[in-house]
């Protein structure tokens, strides 16, 4: 191996490692701080958090931030700095006017939204639409700190956007549980949102300037980037627009008809069920730039493509067992019996539904980072179709389930996009590997399914229970993955390497 190669391994694995943590801390932050702000809010304000929240993260949050990683990753080791100026103006052109346009009409619709659309009960309806008010703020320095994200990914420097994202992560739920504790509102947790997120833009901003090269900024309609950025970004805006659709029509449709407190009972599971997706997402945060930069060595690229593929399977195999096995028990320990009653079906059903996306993360990945957008947005084209209708027709005979159902529906049927790209992109469909690897964990997941549920039957319930099932489950999924061959010898000398270093 040359030293450049070397370089390269070890550049990857600090990547990887680093956007696990992006993933690892939140969710240990998330374990402590969700209990005290559900508890101090109580159901109905919690619901009506999280869904100011959900039009925080989705509604209108559209930008062009994914073509500057692409043109950075592309030009980074010429240092270009005309050719990143001229890509940071035009992003910057097209993405500030968006979430300006964004929190206006999210400020103009605040009221609307509140009494006729989500038919918020009178009592509640002063402080939901002053909670839409912060919203539209943290909407637009969302947008902003996206954009530093995305420099940083491109710069390859995962190091200082995960320190900056945890450090975003730990001060918001630190903050909020703290808030929640002493007494204080959803809206004083929304201020303390918006305090932060306004800080964290303006740090983000003077370490990527730092970072970056001398630029030729070209603010002019005539820049030669803005047509390019447009272009690619159109089918990433469009699969956003109808994904943030989705989910911002479950949310609503669930708060119209069936009220806030099963907004948190179907909420609560899906966060955790998500963070199965966040998983493998921050795992993969490498992968769109480096298939940026392998788009014309396509033996490397399917190679990077099948070892990214396999372990993301492992991963996920193993989650999934585990929480189908072990999922009421955390409910239960986490947030009580009757919550745990309410909730433990929506965790399995969206668990399935994010656990398919999360093994789709690597295709769509690489479609992106190939310039392929359009290729995501038809794929996405169809799920909405499919859950969105389900949605409407299920809620009714089986409420919340019903709409849970609706979505695993829509997710599930577009994984044969999956082979549809590999056929796009490497000639063929890779059904061998797909049929070793799936049948080999499959076995592997099987066994420790049976593992955990013996050791949850042994044990005492609760934490002690759910532990010791979790690390018994872990060790058998591992042995029997070594012996069905679910795990290769490259596989484990990766692992080796990555833990060494």
């Amino acid at each position: 191996m040359t030293e450049g190669t070397s370089q390269t391994g070890r550049s990857v694995v600090r990547s990887i490692l680093y956007g696990f943590s992006t993933w690892l801390f939140p969710l240990v932050l998330s374990f402590i701080a969700t209990p005290i702000i559900v508890g101090a809010l109580g159901n109905e304000d919690y619901g009506i958090y999280v869904l100011v929240l959900g039009f925080i993260g989705y509604s209108f949050n559209l930008n062009f931030v994914r073509a500057v990683t692409k043109e950075i990753a592309g030009s980074r080791g010429s240092g270009d700095g005309k050719r990143m100026g001229e890509v940071i103006s035009a992003s910057l052109m097209l993405n500030v006017p968006m979430g300006l346009l964004g929190m206006g009409v999210l400020l103009l619709a605040a009221n609307w939204l509140v009494h006729d659309v989500l038919l918020i009960v009178p009592a509640d309806r002063d402080k939901t639409v002053l909670a839409f008010y912060i919203a539209s703020g943290i909407l637009f320095l969302t947008m902003l700190n996206q954009f530093v994200n995305a420099i940083l990914q491109g710069l390859h420097r995962f190091d200082l956007f995960s320190r900056l994202f945890n450090l975003n992560t730990g001060l918001l739920l630190s903050g909020n549980a703290a808030l929640a504790w002493m007494g204080y509102g959803l809206n004083a947790l929304l201020f303390w949102n918006l305090g932060v997120l306004g800080a964290m833009v303006i740090l983000g901003g003077f370490i990527c300037r730092s970072l970056l090269p001398p630029l030729d900024l070209n603010f002019s309609i005539s820049n030669p980037a803005l047509k390019k950025i447009a272009g690619f970004s159109a089918g990433i805006i469009g699969y956003q627009v109808l994904s943030n659709g989705l989910l911002l029509f479950e949310r609503g449709w669930l708060m119209r008809m069936l009220g806030p407190e099963d907004v948190t009972f179907y909420v609560v599971p899906l966060t955790l069920a998500i963070y199965i997706h966040g998983f493998i997402a921050s795992l993969m945060l490498v992968m769109f730039p480096l298939t940026s930069e392998l788009a014309d060595d396509r033996a490397r690229l399917e190679r990077l493509y099948a070892k990214a593929t396999r372990m993301t399977v492992f991963l996920v195999f193993f989650i999934l067992s585990s929480v189908l096995v072990i999922g009421r028990e955390f409910l239960a320990a986490w947030l009580g019996e009757s919550f745990a009653d309410e909730s433990s079906i929506l965790l399995s059903i969206h668990a399935v539904t994010f656990s398919i996306v999360a093994i789709q993360v690597v295709s769509w990945q690489m479609m992106e980072g190939l310039g392929r957008t359009t290729y995501n947005f038809a794929v996405f084209c169809v799920c909405l179709v499919i859950g969105l209708s389900l949605m409407i027709a299920l809620t009714e005979p089986y409420e919340g389930t019903g709409v849970a159902v609706a979505r695993l529906a829509g997710f599930g049927t577009i994984f044969v996009s999956v082979f549809v790209a590999e056929r796009l992109v490497f000639g063929s469909v890779k059904a061998v590997f797909w049929i070793k690897t799936v049948s080999a964990l499959a076995v592997a997941g099987a066994a420790a399914a049976a593992s955990e549920f013996a050791v949850l039957s042994l044990v005492p319930a609760g934490w002690t229970a759910i532990i010791a099932a979790g690390l018994a489950g872990f060790a058998v999924y591992v042995a029997v993955s070594l012996v069905t061959g679910g795990v290769s010898k490259d596989e484990r000398a990766f692992v080796r390497e990555m833990f060494a270093r």
